[in-house]
C-alpha cells in the first residue's frame, strides 16, 4: 500500500544524527554573566601567606613575580557562600585576590572589578600602588585588605548595591599578620557610594581633607 507522499513522489529526508560540534556546544571564550567561580588569584614572592586553599611560600619560591598592565578588568568573577553553610571546597571566593605581593612586582596602574558574588578586590600580604581602582556592585565588600598596604594615586570608586547585609561593607580591613591601610594620595578622586563599617569591624579616617563620617 502506498502512502499518498510516495504517490506524490515526495520523499521526507532525516540527517543522521550526531554528537554537536564541541565548538558550538560550549564556548569557552563566551563572557559569562552569572558570577559562579574560582576567581583570579595573583601570587607574588614577597611574604608567605595563603587564602582560599592558595598559598605563597617564599622559602621555596624561584625568581620574582612580575605584573604590568595599563588597565585590567574583571566582570562577574567570585561565588558566594552556599546557603546552606560552607566547607574547604565550597567556600566563597572574591573576584580578585593579591596575595604576597610588593610595588616592584604589581605594576598594573587600574584594575576595575565589576558585578563580583563576593569582595570586589582582595589584598593580602602584599603592599601594591594603582593610579584607579574601581569596584562596582560587589555582593558584598569592596575591599578587603588583609596585613597590606594598598596606595590609590589618581582615583577610588567604590559603588555598592543598596543590598542591606549584617556583614558588608566600602573596606574590611584585617590584621592577621601586622597592619592594614588604605592610602589614598591628597587631591586624589574618591567616589564611595556604600557601608562605613559594621557591628564586626571599624575603620578609622585619618584625613587632612576629609571629615570623619558620622
Amino acid at each position: 500500500m502506498q502512502t499518498a507522499r510516495e504517490k506524490s513522489g515526495f520523499k521526507a529526508y532525516l540527517p543522521p544524527k550526531t554528537a554537536p560540534h564541541p565548538e558550538r556546544k560550549y564556548d569557552q571564550n563566551r563572557p559569562t554573566t552569572t558570577p559562579n567561580n574560582g576567581g583570579v588569584f595573583i601570587l607574588g614572592t614577597s611574604r608567605s601567606c595563603s587564602k582560599d586553599g592558595i598559598s605563597v611560600d617564599t622559602s621555596v619560591a624561584s625568581g620574582r613575580s612580575s605584573f604590568m598592565a595599563d588597565l585590567l578588568i574583571f566582570d562577574s568573577l567570585a561565588r558566594s557562600d552556599p546557603r546552606y553553610g560552607d566547607s574547604d571546597l565550597t567556600d566563597d571566593i572574591d573576584a580578585v585576590s593579591l596575595l604576597g605581593l610588593d610595588m616592584t612586582e604589581w605594576r598594573v596602574k587600574a584594575v576595575r572589578p565589576q558585578n563580583s558574588d563576593d569582595d570586589g578586590f582582595d589584598v593580602t600580604n602584599s603592599a601594591v600602588a594603582l593610579d584607579s581602582l574601581t569596584v562596582v556592585n560587589p555582593a558584598e565588600d569592596g575591599l578587603n585588605v588583609t596585613s597590606s598596604t594598598v596606595q590609590i594615586r589618581r582615583s577610588l570608586t567604590v559603588a555598592m548595591s543598596p543590598r542591606i547585609s549584617s556583614d558588608r561593607e566600602l573596606f574590611d580591613l584585617k590584621v592577621d599578620d601586622g597592619g592594614a591601610r588604605i592610602s589614598i594620595n591628597r587631591r586624589a578622586y574618591v567616589d564611595l557610594r556604600g557601608y562605613w563599617g559594621s557591628v564586626f569591624d571599624e575603620v578609622n579616617l585619618d584625613s587632612l581633607d576629609m571629615p570623619a563620617p558620622p
